[in-house]
């Protein structure tokens, strides 16, 4: 019977030990199941960030947007740390038997997988983001150069000649300056293209836009170097033009002095007299001969630019009629 009694007091010890075992067991897994369900509900809580996909464009909400990213990647590092403690708290669960261990290491494996997910889901969204604030900052600094390239194009554009030689001179005097300040910037320009080249070749997701901006600017640039290059010939042009006008004008008026000098009746009224204007008629008639010569060089001068600057042709045209 004491046989018996002590029999049954073990049994009753080692049920109690293991009962002690199982309570144990339980608590340490509903602990678990706390921290896990902890967990989920962090990332759910979170969740929504990543699906944010109208953000307004401009800087401001960008980087409002990123913050809270940012923010949260930082906790999501003290959350994997909490993880990574629930998966060695799991192992050990499991290596020695826990009663529930099918459950614990399915938990594990859907918290591992949540967690893993939200966090590729949330660098994905920082870098939708960060591609959203580079594309934003190069758009800015590209419509200050298409600005800045319309306002030179529309100087580059001036239709203005000059009224005679000093005039046109100091156009282009003038224009030269611009033209040095246009070279001066090709690094500007150079800069910006080369910040969108390289958004394009990272894949930034605003790449359509950007593509079209830096094809915007390049051509941009190009009109406005070929623009720059004909307005610095028209005015070249319209110098050689306004030089001929000059020559013109004074062979026109040395004609004029002649003809005025030879229009006179006087014949003298003595021996000495005669000797005079016969005197003054031969110096005329040298000088006709140096305005002959004077004459086909201007006409020959208005052939050569009549092909060169067809659209002045009219006007060259007319002042060698005065000439003939």
């Amino acid at each position: 019977t004491i046989k018996n009694l002590r029999e049954g007091y073990s049994r009753l010890v080692d049920l109690s030990s293991l009962r002690k075992l199982r309570l144990s067991d339980a608590v340490e897994s509903q602990q678990f199941y706390n921290k896990v369900n902890e967990a989920f509900d962090w990332v759910k809580e979170n969740e929504p960030i990543v699906k944010v996909t109208d953000i307004k464009n401009d800087e401001d909400s960008v980087q409002i947007y990123l913050k809270k990213v940012n923010d949260i990647l930082s906790d999501a590092d003290i959350q994997e740390q909490k993880i990574s403690e629930l998966r060695i708290s799991s192992e050990r669960m499991i290596e020695r038997g826990h009663f529930d261990k099918a459950n614990i290491q399915q938990k594990m494996h859907e918290l591992a997988r949540c967690f893993d997910k939200f966090k590729q889901d949330l660098e994905a969204q920082k870098q939708r983001l960060l591609d959203q604030r580079n594309a934003i900052e190069f758009l800015h600094e590209a419509e200050e150069v298409t600005d800045w390239i319309h306002a030179q194009m529309a100087v580059a554009a001036s239709e203005d000649y000059g009224k005679d030689v000093s005039h046109v001179e100091r156009l282009i005097k003038s224009f030269d300056s611009f033209m040095q300040s246009i070279l001066s910037s090709e690094e500007r320009v150079s800069k910006v293209l080369g910040i969108g080249a390289d958004l394009l070749s990272s894949s930034n997701c605003q790449a359509a836009l950007i593509s079209e901006k830096v094809e915007e600017i390049g051509q941009l640039w190009e009109d406005l170097k070929e623009l720059s290059a004909a307005r610095h010939e028209a005015l070249s042009g319209a110098k050689q033009v306004h030089v001929f006008d000059k020559n013109a004008d004074e062979t026109i008026s040395w004609i004029g002095e002649k003809e005025a000098e030879m229009s006179t009746d006087e014949t003298g009224q003595d021996l000495e007299t005669i000797q005079s204007l016969i005197e003054r008629q031969q110096g005329l008639q040298r000088d006709l001969a140096a305005i002959q010569e004077q004459v086909s060089a201007v006409e020959t001068e208005a052939g050569v630019l009549c092909e060169l600057f067809p659209d002045a042709a009219a006007h060259i045209m007319s002042k060698g009629e005065y000439l003939t």
